[in-house]
């Protein structure tokens, strides 16, 4: 299975956690944007943001997904 999450992967998975409470962060494994990108398109092109720039863009937006992968063992039982 891969490890990269598509919009259609994250549909089934909503149904799974319907009835859960909380804030759950959805996700697959951390990697770089254009790794991801470059799955989908081969022509993709790389860009480096630099710290020093005044963007409001985070240069990690990594998210923690264990409290995903603990109610997913729960349903995959």
């Amino acid at each position: 299975k891969t490890s990269f999450i598509y919009h259609e992967d994250v549909a089934d998975l909503l149904f799974k956690l319907l009835k859960e409470k909380g804030i759950i962060n959805i996700g697959g494994k951390t990697q770089f944007i254009f790794d991801f990108a470059k799955t989908s398109n081969r022509f993709v092109k790389k860009k480096y943001l630099k710290k020093n720039l005044d963007l409001e863009i985070p240069l990690n937006s990594s998210l923690n997904i264990s409290k995903l992968k603990k109610k997913l063992k729960k349903y995959n039982k």
